[in-house]
């Protein structure tokens, strides 16, 4: 397995599937913001240490030197290790947990630990908790929740759902519950008719495909709109044609960026355009951040803060679909 992962991970065209980040990320960005405090003392250790044994100093002053100087070669090079690869989340790091809290956890629950220290670790992991429990990718989980309910659409019952420049949708939310339970496309039985002992079958309904496009270009989301509705392929009223509007769920920033193809892979605008389909507002998550997709600064912080968003809207194929 290890192999393996080095073997995967030395392909950059592999990592690109999954995002590309500078070689610093690890120590700069994903250390101060899994440990906060202890990376900060971590990191003027080692660079004191460094600096004692560039200049010879460095002597064994006690039996735990060792335990110490291991720890901190545990932290020091598994951090290089992982920071060769492009590719660079957080969670990779989470093996250097146990060293650094051996090292530096007393000094901010401890006798070596200063008050201020102690509110610093404080407030520190009080922010992120909102910030990764609330704020960050907080529409995902909730318009999942809210699918089962988009039954009736203006423009008809969207069957397909894109997730466009979210995290992985846990699909299973999705599903419709009947009174607390989920519905999985087996016989459910009405309440009322378990009071009379009967069953009665709900209508089946094909339950909405979703479609994961991730961080993808917006021509590689044109395609998938274009190969989901298959506007040009049926005429408006067969069988196949399906319901012919689908659900697009994005943050409110990268709106923006759909209709500018010019650049993209050096496609030409007239390839696929936006404004060969219908696009309708329908439905939108407030408090929702994605650090990859910030809204533009617009000299407001109430238009900011209102961008901040994650939503629905409605791709038809009004004035794409042939006629026989």
């Amino acid at each position: 397995a290890p192999l393996n992962a080095l073997l995967y991970n030395s392909k950059r065209t592999n990592l690109e599937n999954h995002g590309i980040h500078p070689r610093i990320t690890h120590a700069l960005v994903n250390m101060p913001m899994l440990f906060g405090p202890l990376a900060l003392f971590g990191f003027a250790r080692i660079a004191k240490v460094a600096f004692k044994v560039v200049k010879g100093e460095m002597r064994p002053e006690r039996e735990s030197s060792f335990t110490q100087a291991s720890c901190q070669a545990t932290i020091l090079v598994g951090t290089i290790l992982l920071s060769c690869a492009p590719h660079q989340e957080p969670r990779f790091l989470l093996p250097t947990i146990i060293p650094i809290i051996a090292l530096y956890g007393k000094r901010v629950l401890g006798k070596e630990a200063f008050p201020l220290t102690l509110w610093i670790w404080v407030v520190f992991n009080l922010l992120l908790c909102i910030f990764f429990g609330w704020l960050h990718q907080g529409g995902v989980v909730p318009s999942l929740l809210r699918m089962h309910w988009q039954q009736d659409q203006p423009l008809g019952r969207a069957e397909d759902v894109v997730y466009y420049k979210t995290y992985m949708p846990p699909t299973f939310l999705s599903r419709p519950t009947l009174h607390g339970s989920m519905r999985t496309g087996e016989e459910v039985c009405r309440a009322e008719d378990h009071n009379a002992g009967g069953c009665d079958i709900i209508e089946r309904k094909r339950p909405s495909r979703i479609f994961d496009l991730r961080g993808e270009t917006s021509i590689s989301l044109l395609h998938a709109i274009n190969n989901i509705l298959a506007c040009d392929k049926y005429p408006e009223n067969s069988p196949e044609a399906g319901s012919g509007v689908i659900m697009l769920v994005l943050p409110n920033a990268a709106m923006r960026t759909l209709t500018d193809t010019n650049s993209e892979n050096g496609i030409d605008e007239s390839a696929l355009r936006w404004d060969e389909y219908a696009i309708n507002d329908y439905s939108r998550f407030s408090a929702h951040i994605s650090t990859e997709d910030w809204p533009v600064w617009q000299g407001s912080v109430q238009q900011f803060m209102d961008n901040l968003r994650l939503d629905i809207s409605l791709v038809s194929c009004e004035g794409k679909r042939r006629s026989d």
